[in-house]
């Protein structure tokens, strides 16, 4: 079985700041019991395009490798969203720090347009993970409106949920939703998205991160202004024990 959190997080402007809140994240899905935990679109550094040199050069100071160690002492596995520097460019991508101790990496294949300006894509990065023997596969944002994204995952190791971490806005959430619920229908996938509330770069964000099952319905979503957690556990029978968390202060 599968315990999933999804974290709807506020983009703090501050990397610190953010990196503080991730790990409260990390701590509190811990005492819940879950296994594995998605954070948004470049949630580390908060969604940006122009300012991705010096983010990067801030994220850089901060000592990643405790989350490696709450992964391992927890057994959760952490997806967390940040730019991420190649020999050949810059990658929007999805790190994940295992339970086992391993560190894959997602680089996001599609780009928005305007993103190519600041980005690179990535076909060939390491999109799918296995958590209790259910297959996950990343996704990031604009992926989800290439149909040949997912159809890949399904195609390379067979698929049970869909995972997209994404920074819609509170105008371009309905749409992201309605793509989603139509992917899980016609891919009969599950399907689980994390995305941010609160200002993030130029945009006011819609939050409403959720779950839809594999024909579609939606199982729970969050609110489009509360930071919180959404809690759900899955296995072969489907989704049970689902519940918003509020943030613990």
């Amino acid at each position: 079985m599968l315990s999933l959190a999804l974290a709807q997080i506020r983009d703090r402007e501050n990397i610190r700041e953010n990196f503080l809140n991730h790990i409260q994240f990390v701590k509190e899905a811990a005492s819940y019991g879950c296994n594995f935990i998605l954070f948004p679109e470049l949630s580390l550094s908060g969604y940006m395009q122009e300012e991705v040199k010096e983010k990067m050069q801030l994220i850089k100071k901060e000592d990643m490798s405790i989350f490696k160690r709450l992964a391992e002492e927890n057994k959760i596995s952490i997806s967390i969203g940040l730019p991420l520097e190649k020999e050949d460019g810059i990658f929007i991508c999805q790190k994940i720090f295992c339970k086992d101790g391993s560190i894959k990496c997602y680089c996001k294949r599609f780009l928005h347009p305007g993103e190519e300006k600041y980005y690179k894509s990535s076909d060939d990065s390491d999109w799918t993970i296995t958590e209790n023997s259910i297959r996950i596969a990343n996704a990031i944002c604009y992926d989800i409106e290439n149909e040949s994204h997912i159809d890949s995952a399904i195609k390379k190791s067979g698929l049970d949920i869909y995972a997209a971490s994404i920074c819609y806005s509170k105008e371009g959430i309905s749409k992201g939703i309605k793509t989603l619920s139509k992917t899980a229908q016609e891919k009969q996938v599950n399907v689980a998205m994390a995305n941010y509330v609160g200002k993030c770069w130029k945009m006011d964000c819609g939050g409403s991160s959720g779950i839809w099952d594999s024909q579609g319905n939606i199982v729970i979503a969050a609110d489009g202004k509360t930071e919180c957690m959404v809690l759900a556990e899955f296995d072969t029978s489907g989704w049970k024990n689902f519940k918003i968390q509020r943030r613990q202060r």
